[in-house]
Order: C-alpha cells, then structure tokens, then sequence
C-alpha cells in the first residue's frame, strides 16, 4: 500500500527542527562543549514564530530502508524508557527501544517513592494529604492532584519492583525510616522537606548511580529479547493519513548511515526521550525564568525531540512557564568538588555585599542570584564551621544528618577515597579539605586575603562582614531578617570562600499527559496509541517555576513510576 507523504508528521533532522545543542549530562566533555553549555545560544525568533511551530516536511517512504515490528516501541533508554524496556518485555510484549545516545544515559542517585516495603519496613509511614498540601503550595497550587494520587498509588511497588531487580546484582537499598518522619515534624514549613529519596549501594560500599542502574535494566531486559537500536533517533511519529488523527502506528528513526527506519508499534508508543534543556528556542518560550543561567550538565540529546514530535501529530505542552530542577549549588570550575550545598552561610556577590536571606528555602534562592550581576555568589564562613554546621534548622538539603553534596561521578570518587558517606555527611572538615585541595574552596588567613583571592572589592566586603557580624551579635538581622538559628559570625582564622552558582538540571514540564501516561490532545483527550514517561511527559506533575525540595529525588523517583504505568497502560 502506498503512503502519502502526509502521514507522516515528525522531526526531518534535529537541525532542521531549530534545535541547538548546549552540553551536559554527567559532565562536559571538550572545552568547546563546556562554553557552549556554560553560555547557551540565543534562539532565533522571527516574528513571534518558533522553528518547531512549523512541522517539518514528512520523510518520503523511497527513502525509508527497512520496516521492523514491536508491540510495545520505546523512544529513550534513560531512566524512564529502560523501566518501560523491561517491564514490557517482562510483561510478555516485544518491544524495541531507541535510543538517540551510542549507550543508555542517565544521572543522578536518588529515586523517591511512597512507602515502599523497605521504607515501610523501617517505620516509615507517612500519610500523602500532608505531603500534597506543601508540594502544591510550592507548585502554586497548580499541581494536578490526580497525578500526585496516581504517583502516591505506584511509586511504592515500582520501588519493591527495582530493588528486587537490583539485589540480583548484590545491591541494596537505603530507605528512608522513622528519623525521617521526625525530622519532617520538626521542621518549619518554609523548608519542610519529606525525605522519600531511596538510594542504592553495592557489594563494595559505592553508592549507584542512575547510569549504572539503566545499564542493568538495560541488560536484564536484553537477556529477555529487547531490542535496543543505538545511536537511532526517533525523527518522526505515523498518525493516520492526515498526520493528526486516529491512532499513532508507528515511529520514524534515522541510523547512523542516514537511512530511515520504521518501527511499526501494534500496542503503543512511549515517549521517554528526555526534555528539552538544550533547545534555546524552547526554553525560551517556556523557561525564560533560567534563561541566563548557565547548564553544563544537561545531555546534548536532550533537545525536546519527544515533545515536538508529539506536538505535532496533535499533543500540547503543559501550560507555562515550566518548572526546572534547580537544585545544585554548583562550582563550575571543578565539578568533581564536594561541599555542602545550600547551607545559609554569609552569601555576598561579585561586589562583596550581601543581597539575600540566606536562609530561604533552597530552591528559591536561584532568583536572587540570578538578579545579581554574573548570576553567582560566594558563601563565607569561618575555621568554625564545623561547630556551627550542625546546628543550622533542619530542612531541606541541610543539617547535620541529611547534607547535601555537590556530587559528580567524580566528586562521589573523591567522596569514597575518603572514606565519606555521601549520603550521610559523617566528617564536615574532610569535605572541607577535599574542596580546599581541589582549589573549590578558598582557605585565606585574612579577610582581606580572602576578598582578593575570590576577587571581590575588599573594602566592600570588609564592611559587609563588619554588619554581617554586628547583627550575629544582637541576635537578630534586620537587613534580610534571616533565621536566628542561621545567623553565626566570621572571625576566626582562617577564612573560607566558596563560588556557587546555580544551574537548570533539566526540565521537569513537558506533553501533556492524564495519569495513566496517555498523551493528550487539545481537546485532552487521549491520542489513542501514544504515551509519555519521565521528563518527556508533563500533566502538571511539577507544576511551579521550580521544583519543590520538598520530596527531594522526585526527578527519577517519577521517571521509574511513570515508566511502569505508561506500559501497563498500553497493554491493558
């Protein structure tokens, strides 16, 4: 039977859909790519059109090469398409997955979830009204809590789930317990956070990371006849003769050769390929509250290559702006260099003078940064800090127990050679060293020394600690009104400093989706055989600007959830 050209409506070449590429992922990979994802690219708009607004032209069936057959095809092998893989493939349905990177890509190292067995198992049992209640606040009070109930209703056995596939591998899981549901009763709202990050450590004590976690879903689902096709985008989705009706068939992909393949899906199509951190036009339109900060840590893949093609055979993104995960105080320099992020230490910018509260909840602190100019700041504290760390209010991405650690793959070997456990900051003052060491963190005899080793005005910031100081005495900060419990004073030698930065981990918004991960159209209704998972799908799942550390590993904790729910749901 012959195809029109028209039915088919996708991505002819990722070039050709406007997407520039910034750099990122674990980490940069060439200087070039580093300034390039350091400083992003203007998007070029004209006349109030984007590129990708306009579908680009179908890929003619002369030049599709071959035409292969799967129930179930996967478009992603991150965190949310390697779960679908091998929940399909266990599920009793073909299944081939394709994957634009030459491996499976993936970051990170904490996976919330609801009560899982193991959480349950260690008193932790935590009722969800609470938890929505402060997380829609922080969403304001836009999140979908039909998506919040169907996460609260799964993310706990997708968990039992992983665990049972990871201890194959002798890996175990850390679970939060009965000290977490103190620490949340103890801790004022503004930084309330519900500590429902899983973690993983192998046999020899290493911490594993969500690379590692894909390529054993990966394998396992090999070993049960998943197909995965590397360095094969998806470039296009089949839609019914017009491009926009009836069922989505089948998905276009371009191998390394250049020639087109059809992968024809008799039960559904799951979109798992990423976000779209590094199109510029896309975050333009939907994330200008980051357009100026730098992302040296997103995937160059991440493009929106899922998002547009969905949009284009009738999906619709989340109504913006979108939410980011910014939540790593970052030191660009060095990514290998850990230090407590987002402990309300004296913050000064590039003039030396104080501009924040401090003490803000951590994820809303990028806005002040990002009005000051260079959009950095420096913490100051002094060879105190070991005695005064501990007690800053417990919350989010602090205290004593649950610090939060700047941790690339790199950093978490520095982490290990040292015997720290990331996960529980055991020593502050080794932490500390590494960074000193690693030139991260400067160590100054003086403040003056310190000023003009961090570059900064010295008389400026002289009088800024002078008044930083002088309010530490009377216990209370008139200038920013910054928590008592916060407030320590600097003035024993020797002195640290330490440039922090914050960065767009990725995008947390995307199509739009119900909560059984069907994509939907503009009337919201279903697009019959197409589905959305991780951060390529979207239902106002996170629904702010930003997104709330108030259930900190959120990111993989929903891409392994909706992962499972999407294949469940395309199966019946």
């Amino acid at each position: 039977m012959e195809i029109s050209r028209r039915s088919f409506i996708g991505l002819s070449g990722i070039a050709g859909a406007g997407a520039l590429f910034g750099l990122a992922g674990c980490a940069p990979t060439s200087a070039a790519e580093k300034e390039l994802s350091a400083t992003g690219e203007a998007a070029a708009v004209q006349d109030g059109t984007y590129s990708w607004e306009t579908a680009p032209a179908p890929i003619a069936e002369s030049e599709i090469a071959e035409t292969m057959e799967a129930d179930i095809v996967v478009v992603g092998a991150g965190m949310a398409g390697c779960v679908a893989t091998l929940t399909a493939i266990q599920d009793g349905a073909s299944v081939i997955c394709l994957q634009k990177h030459s491996d499976v890509l993936s970051n990170g190292a904490g996976w919330a979830a609801w009560n899982s067995q193991a959480a349950l198992e260690n008193g932790f049992n935590l009722q969800a009204e609470d938890m929505f209640n402060t997380w829609n606040t922080w969403s304001e009070n836009r999140l979908n809590k039909r998506m919040y109930e169907m996460w609260i209703r799964e993310s706990g056995p997708t968990m039992d789930w992983m665990v049972d596939i990871l201890g194959k591998e002798g890996i175990t899981v850390t679970a939060p317990g009965q000290q977490d549901l103190e620490a949340i009763e103890n801790t004022k709202f503004q930084n309330k956070s519900y500590m429902v990050a899983h973690s993983f450590t192998d046999a020899d004590g290493k911490s594993v990371r969500a690379a590692r976690v894909c390529a054993i879903l990966r394998d396992e689902a090999e070993s049960l006849g998943a197909q995965f096709l590397y360095s094969t985008p998806a470039v296009q989705l089949v839609r019914g003769a017009d491009g926009r009706s009836g069922r989505v068939e089948a998905v276009i992909a371009q191998a390394e050769n250049g020639s087109y393949l059809r992968v024809n899906a008799t039960k559904g199509v799951i979109l798992c390929a990423g976000d779209y951190a590094n199109n510029y036009e896309m975050r333009e339109k939907w994330l200008p509250h980051v357009a100026d900060l730098p992302s040296p840590y997103m995937p160059p893949v991440n493009t929106g290559d899922g998002d547009l093609m969905a949009m284009w055979v009738g999906g619709h993104m989340d109504r913006g702006p979108h939410c980011s995960n910014i939540h790593i105080d970052q030191h660009f320099d060095d990514p290998a260099i850990p230090y407590a992020a987002g402990t309300p230490w004296l913050h000064v910018n590039v003039d030396g003078e104080r501009y924040c509260n401090e003490d803000m909840p951590y994820q809303l602190q990028y806005a002040q940064d990002i009005n000051q100019r260079e959009h950095h700041h420096f913490q100051i504290y002094d060879s105190n800090f070991e005695e005064y760390w501990p007690k800053f209010p417990a919350g989010s991405w602090r205290g004593s127990e649950r610090a939060a650690m700047l941790l690339s793959d790199a950093g978490q070997e520095d982490l290990d050679k040292a015997g720290i456990d990331s996960s529980h900051m055991s020593n502050i003052a080794k932490c500390v060293e590494i960074g000193v060491v690693n030139k991260a963190i400067v160590r100054a005899d003086s403040l003056e020394e310190l000023a003009d080793a961090l570059g900064l005005p010295v008389d400026a910031f002289l009088a800024t600690v002078d008044r930083y100081n002088e309010m530490v005495a009377q216990g209370h900060d008139s200038d920013y009104g910054k928590d008592p419990q916060s407030l320590y004073p600097i003035e024993k030698a020797p002195f640290y400093g330490v440039k922090g930065q914050f960065t767009p981990l990725g995008v947390l918004s995307g199509i739009d989706v119900d909560p059984d991960m069907r994509v939907l159209d503009e009337a919201n209704e279903p697009i019959e055989g197409l589905f959305a998972a991780g951060n390529n799908s979207g239902g106002n799942f996170f629904a702010g600007m930003v997104q709330p550390m108030c259930a900190p590993a959120m990111t993989l904790g929903r891409a392994i959830t909706t992962g499972r729910v999407a294949v469940r749901t395309a199966l019946g």
